[in-house]
């Protein structure tokens, strides 16, 4: 009884709210996998650049998360050793997407203010390289194509995304 009258109605469902949500948090990390809890590792608090971290690891695989007054990056290593990055500007729009496979594969795309895809490079183990260049409405503009004997073709593509011109440096 005293404990009610020290807070008031308002800050008890402030209270319970709270612990309602974190619960919840851990819940729902706890119910996204069946490792035990001698397998998971889970940290979370605040940084110098990050308002709210988490970093979560289970098994071989492991997730990073920063929120910021700037963004939120995520970054994901899994198990077969692949490493996703997205980075997210203020307004929750991503920005840049990266990805590296354990077999030396790779990709990065990079997206404008209005999340339009811009720029998309490939590289995969072979030493084949892709670049695709894109406007501000996401129509291709240039697509360019470098394979690991140093041969490179260009295509050229017009507002309408129709092919004008084709170069050849052998």
């Amino acid at each position: 009884m005293e404990r009610e009258r020290r807070h008031g109605p308002t800050r008890r469902r402030y209270l319970r709210a709270t612990a309602l949500s974190v619960s919840g948090a851990l819940w729902v990390i706890a119910a996204a996998t069946p490792a035990s809890a001698a397998d998971v590792e889970y940290r979370s608090g605040s940084t110098e650049r990050c308002a709210r971290f988490v970093r979560y690891k289970d098994d071989d695989e492991e997730f990073y998360f920063c929120t910021g007054p700037s963004g939120t990056v995520r970054e994901v290593t899994d198990d077969d050793g692949d490493e996703t990055r997205e980075v997210y500007d203020e307004n929750g729009v991503l920005r840049l997407f990266e990805e590296e496979e354990a077999d030396g594969d790779e990709r990065r795309e990079v997206y404008d203010e209005n999340g339009v895809l811009r720029l998309r490079e490939r590289k995969d183990d072979d030493g084949d390289e892709r670049r695709e260049e894109f406007d501000e409405n996401g129509v291709l503009r240039r697509r360019e194509r470098k394979d690991d004997d140093g041969d490179k073709v260009v295509r050229i593509y017009d507002e309408n995304g129709q092919l004008l011109e084709v170069r050849r440096d052998d």
